[in-house]
């Protein structure tokens, strides 16, 4: 059984089947008695847009949003783990055809932009694997 992960938020819409939350990303910096003073402060809002079917939700209310954590390691495979193979595979067969290094940089950055492009246009696909529940508080 996978964990999940808890965030706690606030509903700003409500629009035909889905909930757009505002979550407040609270780390260690709350129990630092310089919080006030420092610029460094690890608050940063986060809107996300939940899809929902039942509850009866208005703007304003307080809910809890839930997801796996298997979902955090799927994102670091998609913008980190896949991108970097997909480089060291490039320089590694453009390097072995003989090309220059100036040669196998611009073809890491076309492969690198093949790549985003992808997840662009498929990022309606991909973020059906993203699915995150909501409850109220």
């Amino acid at each position: 059984m996978s964990k999940e992960i808890e965030y706690q938020g606030i509903v700003t819409a409500v629009h035909s089947g889905i909930l757009q939350v505002e979550i407040l990303d609270e780390t260690t910096c709350d129990a630092c008695s310089a919080q006030k003073s420092c610029c460094m402060s690890g608050k940063r809002e986060k809107r996300m847009d939940i899809p929902f079917t039942s509850g009866g939700y208005s703007c304003g209310d307080r809910v809890v949003v839930t997801g796996k954590t298997s979902m955090g390691l799927k994102a670091v495979l998609f913008a980190f783990v896949l991108p970097l193979i997909l480089i060291l595979l490039t320089l590694s067969i453009v390097s072995s055809m003989g090309t220059d290094e100036r040669q196998a940089a611009l073809f890491c950055l076309s492969a690198m932009l093949v790549y985003f492009l992808g997840i662009y246009f498929f990022k309606n696909k991909i973020k059906q694997t993203f699915k995150f529940a909501i409850y109220s508080k």
